[in-house]
C-alpha cells in the first residue's frame, strides 16, 4: 500500500495548469496505472492541445465548471462538465480542457494504462476550437 500526500509532492508548472503526478511507474508506486491531480486557474486553457497513445483518460471534476474540446476523426466536440461529472478520453482523443469558472478548478485525471505528460502527443498547432487537426 502506498498512501499519497498531494502537499508532499512538487507540482509541474505546465501550460495552462499545475500537475501533482500521484501515481505513476516512475514515481514507484504503480505499475500499470497513472493518476494525477491538476489545478487549471480562472479563464485558462490546457495548452497544448494533446492525447494519449496507447492509453486512456478518465477526467473527474473535483470542483467548479470547465469546458472539455476534442476533435477527432473530423468531429469537433465540446461540452461543459461541472463538480462530480466525469469525462473519458479514448487514446487518440485529442483535447484540451479550459476553466470557465470564476475560481480556480482542479480535475484528478486517471489513465491506463499509465501516461505522463512525456508520453503525450502534442498537437502544437491545434487553438482551442479549431474545426480541424493542422
Amino acid at each position: 500500500m502506498h498512501i499519497l500526500k498531494r502537499d508532499k509532492i512538487e507540482p509541474l508548472n505546465l501550460p495552462g495548469r499545475d500537475m501533482w503526478i500521484m501515481a505513476s511507474p516512475t514515481q514507484g508506486n504503480a505499475e500499470k496505472l497513472s493518476m494525477c491531480v491538476v489545478r487549471i486557474k480562472p479563464g485558462e486553457t490546457v495548452n497544448p492541445a494533446h492525447s494519449h497513445p496507447g492509453a486512456e483518460e478518465l477526467i473527474y471534476v473535483l470542483n467548479g465548471e470547465v469546458e472539455f474540446y476534442s476533435l477527432n476523426s473530423g468531429q469537433k466536440e465540446t461540452q461543459r462538465l461541472q463538480q462530480g461529472d466525469a469525462v473519458v478520453m479514448q487514446e487518440d482523443d485529442v483535447h484540451m480542457t479550459r476553466n470557465v469558472s470564476e475560481e480556480p478548478v482542479e480535475l484528478a485525471c486517471f489513465f491506463s494504462p499509465a501516461s505522463t505528460p512525456e508520453t503525450y502527443r502534442t498537437y502544437e498547432n491545434v487553438e482551442y476550437g479549431d474545426e480541424l487537426l493542422s
